[in-house]
């Protein structure tokens, strides 16, 4: 992805959008649901900085790479998957690309990281150590 343009970034992004499903933080993140995979798809940086509670980091520039098979990400092509960037364009290229991949129940996190309430990243939130 680092060698497009910004206008082609957002146009891919807006394409993904009309395949897949997004859904805001109250409904991806509720508590109780069944199991799910949280896919951080921002920067190795980025999540280092913050992420929610669980979450894998797979950068979106490298998922192709990193993911041989569909069940690296979920032991079950069904099992619930939710992606999320910061602001939603990653996470949505990165839910198209899993659901070409065979899962059939990936979601992308509305408006990404940056949009969740306060509350959420309170209590979920993990940073990594720095030594």
């Amino acid at each position: 992805m680092a060698d497009i343009s910004d206008a082609e970034f957002l146009r891919r992004a807006v394409e993904a959008r009309s395949r897949i499903r997004e859904e805001p933080t109250e409904v991806a993140l509720r508590p109780g649901q069944e199991k799910q995979t949280l896919v951080d798809v921002r920067g190795a940086d980025e999540y280092a900085q913050g992420h929610l509670g669980g979450a894998v980091n797979l950068p979106l520039d490298q998922l192709s790479e990193q993911v041989a098979s569909p069940k690296q990400v979920a032991s079950e092509l069904n099992a619930t998957v939710v992606c999320y960037c910061n602001g939603g364009n990653r996470g949505a290229l990165a839910t198209d690309a899993l659901r070409h991949m065979g899962h059939s129940n990936v979601v992308n996190l509305a408006g990404g990281f940056n949009t969740l309430p306060d509350s959420v990243k309170r209590g979920s939130i993990e940073r990594e150590e720095t030594q």
